[in-house]
């Protein structure tokens, strides 16, 4: 700004719009408008002119102050683009004589943003029209860098500078907002470091820092890929929202992965850290639809996920299932069940058909679960394959399967061969041979009363080692079996290249045996290649006279299967060993279920859809979503179902049904009181009502009216029938979990 720009300056302008320099000399007014570090300035509103600008302009914007008064510029164009609309809408108001302050952003030249303050008022004439504009603007960037950096602090971790738990309140809120317009889902994570404080104790508080520092950059590396929101909510808590959820299934791989990639060690100064974590989580919209809901539910979850120990994650179960929840708490409580030894060892004899003499039998592990009763392996092998506990399961079982007959062996039992399924990662880990020949020797058992099972998916993997292992535990005098035989690839390579003792026939070979030509011909043919390489042959899933029958005129010797014998607990097959033979066929009786039944019902043409779910479990209230089921029976006090899952029967666990019947929709909570295996491996069940007086009134009064259809033998309308049968809507329901 130079001497003529400031000469040419009305002196209406400081004796009028600015009265605080009456009084002043020109020439002080002069020095000090040069002096002044806001930018003043004045506008022609008739000849559309800059009549006046300081160098308080130039020092502000480093635009040349006559560059203004010359018309070579104009300040709108400074503006900034995103705050052009308010700009405008701003100076309306000095039409109307009105003065205006407000603060808004400036572009200059060389890409810089500045934040000013900007008090504009307006000179008016006689008739109220606005003759002139003149104001000053100051310079409030390092005032609002400073406020920024003031909310920054309020809303983000000082040591991580991450988003706090305030901005993560807010985040779920604005989640909430957006899920709800676009119908979709999230999930909440909140993330514990176990024995945090025992870092900050025992090395102090500068080691602490730098855990939580590589906490942060590994759960940033992976959260990019999701674009998730992360936050540090307390000393050692993290919590972070994944939006756009599609799956359960991915938030369980999530909080799986978060726990390894945290479990890899930190090293600060000389420490090498190793740190666990707990992790809950909770879903929206199924576990809330309120930001304050939702945290409260996601704190509950890792509350529980810390009650089940360190390196645990939890889901809030309203979003589960009845089938889902049993899953996921097989999948939890499974290192405690080892601990705690609720596996227990079944036995399956094998026999020869010629004598019905017990040759052998089959040792299948079964979890007592203190809730949900006699899991089969069916139901958990598969979890203990991904959270490498088979390894753990499948030694204990070889153990206890020494142990017991050391037990039989003391007992004057006679011994038989019993075989142990082996999983594939165990045959490839270098200390097995060490740990049989330790536990054979340890309970003094022979090494030909064990043979391991082997699948045609453990020979893949390393063929070559494999086949060593084998050679060397069969020089021992320890037998093997190849199991599911048939169902695999090359099987006829793997006889000829592996050195076997037994092949075990998939049941699938015999499930319709008697109707099908071309499985008796591939029986017929593996009994003659069995007998050509001098190899035992176990045919399993027999169940059926018919069955035994044409495999007996086949010339089978060796079966295994529910004709002869379900898989037992110990104490029943040690009956069994003790008489040596087994009849077939030879079965408990039953109690029909109408005998159990405490109130009249009927069955229905065409069993119906209803959907079951647990909302209590030991006096723990639970929320869960509501799982598939098939009624074919129904009364004044209770119904008869079918279901792919396997649910205890007990009185501290009580389920709610839900049904829609000829219109009515009815919703009952009751309890087990019966179950039975069907024979399509589904299973049955009784539940007895706890109905209130209202509730009996209504299901009294459907149920009649469900009487008086069938009589007219008219179909139930406003009724979700199931045509198809119950086992293949079972099916279809086991195929989509």
């Amino acid at each position: 700004m130079n001497e003529t720009a400031t000469t040419v300056a009305d002196k209406s302008f400081y004796e009028g719009e600015l009265p605080f320099f009456k009084g002043l000399g020109e020439e002080e007014i002069q020095q000090l408008l040069h002096t002044l570090q806001a930018g003043i300035w004045s506008f022609d509103c008739e000849t559309q002119t800059y009549t006046f600008c300081t160098e308080g302009i130039t020092r502000i914007t480093g635009i040349a102050a006559q560059s203004f008064l010359q018309g070579a510029v104009t300040w709108i164009d400074y503006v900034a683009e995103e705050d052009q609309e308010a700009y405008k809408k701003k100076q309306k108001e000095l039409l109307n004589g009105d003065p205006i302050e407000h603060e808004y952003r400036i572009a200059l030249g060389d890409g810089t943003i500045k934040w000013i303050h900007d008090h504009t008022f307006p000179t008016v004439d006689k008739r109220g029209k606005v003759i002139r504009i003149s104001g000053f603007i100051t310079d409030i960037n390092h005032y609002k860098q400073l406020i920024q950096d003031m909310n920054h602090i309020s809303t983000h971790d000082y040591l991580t500078k991450l988003p706090n738990r305030f901005s993560f309140q807010q985040e779920i809120a604005t989640a909430i907002h957006q899920a709800h317009e676009k119908g979709e889902k999230f999930a909440i994570f909140k993330i514990n470091l176990d024995r945090f404080k025992y870092i900050n104790d025992q090395l102090n508080h500068e080691v602490g820092d730098q855990v939580l520092i590589e906490v942060t950059k590994r759960l940033t590396r992976y959260g990019e890929r999701y674009e998730w929101f992360i936050s540090r909510v307390g000393s050692d808590e993290f919590a972070f929202l994944l939006p756009s959820l599609s799956r359960l299934e991915d938030v369980q791989q999530m909080a799986k992965d978060v726990m390894e990639l945290l479990s890899e060690p930190i090293t600060v100064n000389e420490y090498e850290i190793y740190v666990t974590t707990c992790i809950g989580i909770t879903i929206f919209p199924h576990d809330g639809h309120t930001e304050e809901v939702l945290r409260k539910n996601v704190d509950a979850a890792l509350h529980r996920a810390k009650e089940l120990g360190i390196s645990n994650y939890y889901v809030y179960t309203h979003n589960l299932n009845a089938e889902s929840y049993k899953m996921y708490t097989l999948e939890h409580d499974m290192r405690r069940a080892l601990k705690n030894r609720e596996f227990h060892v079944y036995y399956q004899p094998k026999v020869d058909i010629t004598t019905n003499d017990i040759i052998g039998a089959e040792a299948l592990i079964r979890w007592e679960h203190p809730i949900w009763g006699i899991v089969s392996p069916s139901e958990f092998i598969s979890i203990s394959e991904e959270n490498g506990l088979i390894v753990e399961i499948g030694d204990y079982v070889i153990e206890e399967v020494c142990r017991q007959m050391r037990e039989w062996k003391d007992c004057d039992h006679p011994l038989v061969p019993i075989s142990v399924n082996i999983s594939p990662k165990r045959f490839l880990q270098k200390n097995l041979k060490a740990f049989l020949f330790a536990t054979l020797r340890q309970y003094n058992i022979e090494p030909h009363y064990l043979e391991l099972e082997i699948t045609e998916n453990s020979l893949f993997h390393n063929p070559e080692a494999v086949g060593f292992m084998i050679g060397e535990l069969r020089e021992w005098g320890i037998k093997f079996a190849l199991d599911d035989f048939g169902t695999g690839f090359s099987s006829l390579m793997h006889i000829r290249n592996f050195q076997i003792d037994t092949l075990k026939v998939d049941r699938s070979f015999i499930r319709d045996l008697e109707n099908s030509d071309k499985d008796k011909k591939i029986i017929e043919t593996l009994i003659h290649l069995a007998k050509g390489l001098e190899i035992n042959l176990v045919i399993e899933g027999v169940e059926t006279k018919q069955q035994l029958a044409l495999l007996r005129d086949m010339g089978s010797h060796y079966v295994q299967g529910y004709l002869y014998s379900k898989p037992v607990p110990v104490q029943d097959f040690s009956e069994m060993i003790g008489e040596k033979k087994i009849i077939p066929g030879r079965k408990k009786k039953a109690v029909p279920a109408k005998e159990r039944r405490r109130f009249y019902r009927m069955d229905v043409p065409v069993p119906f859809s209803g959907a079951l779910s647990i909302v209590r479990i030991k006096e723990k209230e639970l929320e869960m979503g509501k799982m598939k089921i098939v009624v074919d029976n129904i009364g004044f006090g209770g119904i008869r179902f079918s279901s792919h899952l396997h649910m205890p029967v007990r009185d501290d666990v009580i389920l709610e049904v839900e049904m829609k019947l000829l219109g009515y929709t009815l919703r009952h909570i009751g309890k087990l009181v019966w179950k039975e295996e069907r024979d399509d491996g589904f299973y049955m069940y009784g539940i007895e009502f706890i109905l209130e007086e209202k509730e009996r009134h209504l299901l009294t009064k459907v149920v009649n009216q469900v009487t008086m259809t069938l009589q007219k033998n008219q179909k139930l309308l406003e009724t979700e029938l199931i045509e198809e049968g119950i086992t293949v809507y079972l099916q279809k329901i086991q195929q989509r979990k």
